[in-house]
């Protein structure tokens, strides 16, 4: 919300396929339905997780969603909202940015 930029640029240990996946899903240039259907024009409440829960958000996956929990744990994600994930080690974001993919097939 700030529109700095991150500390982690700045590192010299700074992976640039861990930069680019962070950077995209910061900009919101990702797969996950809710911006990969809204540019085919789908109303958002047709973009819902494969959960079936809410519709299928950043905050959505990380923080609530079912499917994810395991991540949640495996990663001990304490954030409770997106400018607290995005102020963490980039290693440790960029990791949970690539394994929610996967698992939810978004990649």
């Amino acid at each position: 919300p700030d529109l700095l930029v991150p500390d982690y640029n700045n590192e010299i240990g700074c992976f640039e396929l861990d930069r680019k996946i962070v950077t995209r899903y910061r900009t919101g240039c990702h797969k996950l339905k809710i911006q990969a259907r809204r540019l085919t024009g789908e109303g958002r409440e047709n973009r819902l997780c494969s959960c079936g829960v809410e519709v299928q958000t950043l905050s959505h996956v990380l923080f609530t969603c079912p499917l994810t929990a395991n991540i949640r744990r495996a990663q001990g994600i304490q954030s409770a909202d997106l400018e607290d994930f995005f102020k963490s080690d980039l290693l440790k974001i960029a990791t949970t940015l690539k394994t929610v993919a996967k698992q939810l097939k978004v990649v």
